[in-house]
């Protein structure tokens, strides 16, 4: 009976972590080729990404460039499916690399996508890139690397039970609990902006002040990667789970895996939707980066409370870890400090100049029709008032009359 019991005890408790710096396959009897395989298909699987980020891109402004009659839904524009394709391929790899690698090696892996977002950025997109956004991308780059080399590499076996043990432990309830806490916060302050967009500028940013760009912009990278955050562990755990089958030891009998399976299925898809949000409307050289920088930074952190990753950490690896977070987060600000300089939407249409110098020039002031209006017609959004391709061109005598109302 008392065998029986201990036997129960052990079953309850997590199981414990290898030893550190050890390699997953050649202990858990796969062979060492496994693991390389869980590396490239990160690597592969971060370009592969980044790329289907820039082409989602790509497919915003050209629905910009469109006429408002012509214009559907980005989900709808085959640019777009064929990204979000992409996407999910690459996603796919990183999900393949997180089964058989451990996080703190498959995390500083992401890395590349940041130098490959500099050339997809450029030649797809034609955004400048300044020295603020090399410094920037580098002090990521080194944040992330210095990061994770103090980050624990050691691996573990798991199971349902192990898996549900460690969501019932303290530390991880008070994390979880302040994690949600924040993305409440975030998601109501995004709303009520997005709703302001909506109500006063057609979806677009014209109404926002500069600072409540920087703002936004700042929030959608954030929520994005707070809910990439979780789809990593999700789909880290799901991987466990399946490999584990694999071996011998079904975990796909239990109901609880398929509530994990539940919970990746809607934080892969709220990821995307404030990515996708954050690219219509500002530049991927800044939403890519700081995206990716706070995922690092929760993907890690998580990974430590979760995983045990912070277990057997010598006083020298807290300061070099603390150190690289500062570092981090400076990339960050430098990235955040960049002006608005390339909005998707266009600040003024030329309804609204042709208006506001009209009601302040007299009779020989009267500006005439552009020669290319259709042209730049084809790049205006969608307003009320300019719903016409081709408005007619201001009456002299009404202008005049306008100009004396104005002068009264």
């Amino acid at each position: 009976r008392t065998q029986l019991q201990l036997s129960w005890i052990e079953r309850q408790r997590p199981t414990p972590r290898r030893q550190a710096g050890a390699m997953c396959d050649s202990q858990n009897g796969a062979g060492v080729p496994d693991f390389w395989l869980g590396v490239a298909s990160s690597l592969i699987g971060s370009v592969v990404l980044n790329f289907g980020i820039n082409l989602q891109r790509f497919a915003h402004l050209k629905l910009e460039k469109l006429p408002f009659e012509r214009r559907v839904h980005y989900t709808q524009h085959p640019i777009w499916i064929g990204g979000f394709i992409i996407f999910l391929v690459g996603n796919l790899g990183d999900a393949v690399g997180l089964s058989f690698t451990p996080q703190s090696v498959i995390t500083p892996i992401g890395s590349v996508s940041l130098v490959s977002n500099l050339l997809f950025a450029r030649v797809l997109l034609k955004e400048a890139i300044g020295i603020p956004t090399l410094i920037g991308v580098f002090l990521i780059v080194g944040g992330v690397v210095t990061i994770v080399t103090t980050s624990n590499t050691a691996c573990s076996v798991e199971t349902i039970d192990t898996l549900l043990a460690r969501w019932r432990r303290t530390d991880f309830i008070i994390f979880t609990v302040c994690h949600f806490f924040v993305l409440a916060l975030l998601n109501t302050y995004v709303y009520g902006v997005e709703r302001r967009m909506r109500a006063e500028s057609e979806g677009t940013t014209r109404c926002l002040a500069d600072w409540q760009g920087r703002r936004l912009r700042v929030a959608y990278a954030i929520l994005a990667s707070m809910y990439a955050t979780w789809t990593v562990l999700l789909i880290k755990s799901i991987g466990e789970l399946v490999k584990e089958t694999f071996r011998g030891n079904n975990q796909l009998l239990r109901w609880e895996t398929y509530m994990i399976l539940l919970g990746a299925l809607f934080s892969a898809p709220s990821q995307l939707r404030y990515l996708n949000a954050g690219l219509r409307h500002f530049e991927a050289l800044f939403i890519v980066p700081v995206f990716y920088a706070f995922w690092v930074f929760g993907s890690i952190t998580v990974g430590g409370i979760y995983f045990d990753e912070f277990v057997g950490f010598k006083h020298w690896q807290y300061g070099v870890f603390a150190a690289g977070v500062v570092i981090n987060v400076g990339g960050v600000a430098v990235l955040a400090s960049r002006s608005l300089s390339s909005p998707v939407e266009p600040p003024l249409t030329p309804v609204h100049t042709r208006i506001a110098v009209s009601t302040t020039s007299t009779k020989d002031e009267i500006p005439q029709q552009p020669s290319a209006e259709r042209t730049f017609f084809s790049y205006m959004p969608s307003l009320p008032w300019t719903t016409q391709r081709t408005p007619a061109v201001p009456d002299p005598g009404a202008a005049t009359q306008r100009s004396s109302t104005s002068t009264v």
